[in-house]
Formats: C-alpha cells, sequence, structure tokens
C-alpha cells in the first residue's frame, strides 16, 4: 500500500514539474494576443487588397528606418553616458546631445512622413477616418499635470523644520 502511494505521489510531482518547466519556458501567460497596430490600422480603415499591400510595404521600410534610428541614438547615448568612466576632456558631451537631438528629429519626421504616405494611399472615406485615429492618438499621448492630491496639482512640499 505504502509503495502504491509513493508511486502515485513521485508520478503527480513529475508531471507538476513538467508543467512548471513548460510555464518557465514557453510563458503562455506572457503571451500578448493583440494583433499588431498595422492590423489595426488595415481593420480600421477598411484598406483592400492593394492597400494592404501597399500599406505593408510601406510599414516594413518605415520599421526599417525606425530601427536604424534607435541603433545610432542608442549608440550615441552610449558614447555620451561612457564618458563617465573615461574622463576623456577629448569628448564634447555637447556635440553627441546635439547629434542625437538631431536623430531624434529625423526620426519625427520619418513618423510624420510614414503617416502622410498612408494618409495618400487612402479613400476620402478613409481619410476622415484616419484623421480621427490620428487626433486621437495624439490627444492620448498627451501628458497632463500629475494629479496626485485630488485637484490636478501635485502635493506642496512641506520645509523641514529650522535645525535648533
Amino acid at each position: 500500500m505504502k509503495t502504491k502511494l509513493l508511486v502515485v505521489l513521485i508520478t503527480v510531482l513529475v508531471i507538476l514539474n513538467g508543467v512548471l518547466i513548460f510555464m518557465l519556458v514557453a510563458k503562455p501567460h506572457q503571451r500578448n494576443n493583440k494583433p499588431p497596430a498595422r492590423n489595426f490600422l488595415i481593420n480600421q480603415l477598411d484598406f483592400t487588397e492593394a492597400q494592404k499591400k501597399t500599406f505593408t510595404e510601406l510599414d516594413e521600410e518605415h520599421k526599417d528606418k525606425m530601427q536604424h534610428f534607435e541603433r545610432q541614438i542608442t549608440h550615441q547615448k552610449d558614447a555620451l553616458f561612457s564618458s563617465f568612466q573615461t574622463n576623456d576632456s577629448n569628448v564634447n558631451t555637447r556635440d553627441i546631445i546635439e547629434r542625437t537631438s538631431r536623430l531624434e528629429v529625423e526620426k519625427e519626421l520619418e513618423v510624420f512622413e510614414f503617416f502622410k504616405q498612408v494618409r495618400a494611399i487612402c479613400t476620402e472615406e478613409q481619410k476622415v477616418k484616419f484623421d480621427k485615429i490620428i487626433k486621437q492618438a495624439l490627444r492620448g499621448k498627451r501628458p497632463g499635470p500629475p494629479n496626485r492630491n485630488g485637484n490636478g496639482f501635485p502635493p506642496k512640499r512641506r520645509m523641514p523644520p529650522p535645525p535648533r
């Protein structure tokens, strides 16, 4: 009787270990079932097959450009913050910051151009929907003041009492 119970207990533990290993490796609880943003626009604007094909091409090109900008910006920031470690007086942090800023500007221009090209492939009815989607997205990204005490303003700082 004890050996049968031991066999059942070991079998249950092996199965539970297998499930745990699967959960750690596959991470099904972290899978994102949301469709990519491109599908959102395609569905919301009800693109035709030709529009879908053009949009996909534009999107792939845009994605490549954005990844290129991200790599360049990361490289510039790495150079900037590694200057702490080197104490090299030849490193001009202002130049690095200006190059990074120019890259950020180019990146924003790329985003604008991408959406301009997407809008260009839309029909007049789709353009109306597209404009609404863009306006909503812009409003959603606009940060408001912190709302920590219910009135829209951060709480007042209290000054520590003067030393005695």
